[in-house]
């Protein structure tokens, strides 16, 4: 029997293989921007409503995004707290979807900082979280979070609150069986 052989990289080839990555980063982050200001451009243009969506998690967000879109509500993401609290002051949103465990800022600090300010002050938080910890959803509503919903989310529970703040929530077409 042969032995497995040994895959050993040097200091350059990891270099290499990150710098590779960063870039990737770098292009998909490029693109998010543009995404979210060609909805920005869409939304003043046809006064529609739209929420800022503030999560890590981007097959998530993306699943949101689509979901909501289907109703007629644009969406700008933001991948960390400090992206998505800058956003809210770039994209002033009928709403903001805030996840807790975050990078670069979790979503108690972020909703903390939005609620100060008088810019941000006004617009509906809902909180949606995979997180347990009572303490902390208690806190975020303290904080000042209008809904705490859980992951995986239930939509039309969703649906339901973000209705509570847009004038706009269109039911899907639905192909007519006759």
């Amino acid at each position: 029997m042969s032995a497995q052989p040994t895959l050993v990289r040097s200091n350059h080839e990891c270099e290499a293989v990150d710098t590779v990555f960063a870039l990737l980063d770098v292009v998909n982050s490029a693109a998010d921007l543009e995404e979210n200001a060609n909805v920005e451009e869409n939304a003043n243009a046809e006064e529609i409503p739209w929420v800022l969506h503030i999560d890590d998690d981007p097959d998530f967000s993306w699943g949101v995004k689509m979901r909501l879109e289907e109703r007629g509500v644009a969406v700008v993401r933001a991948f960390d707290g400090t992206d998505g609290y800058r956003a809210a002051f770039q994209h002033p949103a009928t709403a903001i979807l805030l996840d807790i465990e975050m990078p670069n800022g979790r979503g108690d600090y972020v909703l903390r900082r939005l609620k100060e300010n008088p810019a941000t002050a006004e617009i509906p938080v809902i909180v949606i979280s995979g997180l347990e910890d009572e303490m902390m959803k208690r806190k975020m509503v303290n904080l000042g979070a209008c809904a705490i919903l859980g992951k995986p989310v239930d939509y039309d529970q969703l649906l339901d609150r973000l209705g509570d703040h847009l004038s706009l929530l269109d039911a899907p077409e639905e192909d007519d069986p006759a």
